[in-house]
């Protein structure tokens, strides 16, 4: 975790709190961007076994935790005739804090009563999350302890739109009503944090994607990390408790039909790599080198020709299901001495190895 020297606000609650709400939380977490079709605001709560704030809305039903997640998890243990968690029965009295993307036009208090205004007027903190899952989810994590324990305002900073709108949108936060799950537009965003110091902590103020907190910094940002301590814009980081791990995956289908490919011994077959592991396909590749007439017709892969949004996009629910396809880096017979199978790596901004384990171990593999 990096944080800004201008972050004014600077209890982020204990670490032990850090841990519990981590472990109690997770199940609630990763259900709440998940976008479940009702027909009324009954079949939201039976859905989702919860008297949270969730109504029917559109043909889905809204987040329960959208005006706060500790109370509705209260709630929900009291319902089921369990006993309160002593963490929660002492931290939690009163609604969430209300944070700026509550309402854009000032009046934070709705009818609903969805969350208050701090009986204390602290800055607004900031949270960055990274381009990967974990770092969203510790933000949330964060924003509730903020949010409803320490009773900070705490919105999280994506990064993703222009500076008359990037302040005020939900998508993103755990507590956004419509459940959207968004990634950072950047891996590291240091320069989020040096605007912050730049306004001295009053990222309300800002005209450009401002944040107190970066909870995840990993071995492949040392450089960056160290360019940020010496403009002394930065804190020097802090362990969050997170042990990382990476690892070669492969879907259970693939496994099923070919068990071999669970051992190394069995990534050293060339061809057969080159055969299994074909090129994946955007939609736009697939309209100019697949399709017979540039999708203006559907066909088994495609339903239309791409946007402009949905071109490099392998995969577009119910308009094109994907296509893999042989290249010149998978055709042996042309090749038969480099031909390789298609591996997916992470973006340049991630740390990976996977490329010194593949030569090393005469893997036939490669990444575009």
């Amino acid at each position: 975790m990096v944080i800004t020297t201008r972050s004014r606000p600077k209890a982020l609650g204990p670490k032990i709190a850090l841990v519990l709400l981590g472990l109690v939380l997770l199940s609630s977490i990763l259900s709440a961007e998940s976008a479940i079709s009702c027909q009324t605001t009954a079949d939201c709560h039976n859905a989702q076994r919860s008297s949270g704030s969730s109504i029917c809305k559109d043909g889905f039903c809204t987040n329960p935790f959208h005006g706060g997640c500790l109370e509705v998890m209260m709630n929900q243990q009291h319902a089921n005739g369990a006993d309160t968690l002593p963490f929660l029965q002492h931290s939690h009295t009163q609604l969430r804090v209300c944070n700026s993307n509550d309402d854009p036009l000032g009046n934070r208090l709705s009818k609903n009563k969805l969350c208050r205004e701090p009986s204390f007027q602290y800055e607004e903190v900031r949270i960055a999350p990274g381009d990967w899952e974990s770092a969203v989810l510790i933000s949330w994590i964060y924003q509730i302890i903020l949010s409803e324990v320490l009773h900070v305002p705490t919105v999280l900073e994506f990064g993703l739109e222009g500076p008359s709108e990037f302040q005020t949108s939900q998508a993103g936060s755990f507590y956004d009503e419509f459940n959207r799950f968004e990634y950072s537009s950047i891996a590291y965003p240091f320069e989020y944090l040096k605007e912050a110091s730049k306004l001295e902590g009053d990222c309300i103020a800002a005209e450009k994607p401002c944040a107190h907190i970066m909870p995840e910094v990993w071995s492949g940002a040392s450089k960056q990390l160290g360019e940020a301590l010496e403009t002394g814009c930065v804190l020097p980081n802090e362990n969050n408790g997170l042990v990382g791990g990476l690892g070669f995956y492969l879907p259970l289908f693939t496994v099923e039909r070919d068990w071999t490919l669970t051992s190394y011994h069995g990534l050293q077959d060339r061809e057969k790599l080159a055969d299994r592991f074909k090129t994946p396909t955007t939609f736009a590749d697939y309209c100019v080198h697949v399709s017979k007439d540039n999708c203006t017709s559907s066909d088994d892969y495609v339903e239309r020709p791409p946007s402009e949004d949905e071109k490099e996009n392998y995969f577009v629910e119910e308009i094109y299901k994907g296509y893999f396809r042989t290249t010149p880096a998978n055709n042996c017979t042309e090749n038969p001495n480099t031909c390789t199978g298609h591996f997916v790596n992470p973006p340049c901004s991630w740390s990976t190895y996977a490329e010194a384990q593949f030569h090393w171990n005469d893997i036939p593999l490669a990444s575009a």
